[in-house]
């Protein structure tokens, strides 16, 4: 892992982040159920837990030689984590008036 990783990682965390701020202005049907593709978001997103899990683990106890790839394995999870709910939480959402939809 890269320092240029890092960094892509923390500036994506940090723009889903706002979206989400963005995201809560607008209205949220709680009437909607879990469809397919957020199903398959989670299966996804079940498999990317495993695999930072285990590379934080392998890591974590050479933490001296790959402090890098510990910290973007972190962030993988942080990040992804982020997005998941933020997909998740905007499916549900939609503009009730024409200022909602042009913001």
């Amino acid at each position: 892992a890269s320092y240029s990783e890092l960094i892509m990682y923390g500036l994506t965390s940090v723009a889903v982040i706002i979206g989400m701020c963005q995201m809560r202005k607008l209205w949220y049907d709680d009437s909607r159920t879990l469809e397919l593709d957020n199903l398959l978001l989670i299966i996804a997103q079940t498999g990317v837990f495993m695999y930072a899990a285990f590379s934080i683990i392998g890591t974590f106890f050479q933490l001296e030689d790959h402090l890098p790839a510990f910290l973007a394995s972190l962030l993988t999870l942080i990040q992804t984590t982020l997005q998941t709910v933020f997909i998740l939480d905007a499916s549900c959402r939609f503009a009730c008036t024409s200022s909602h939809a042009y913001q």
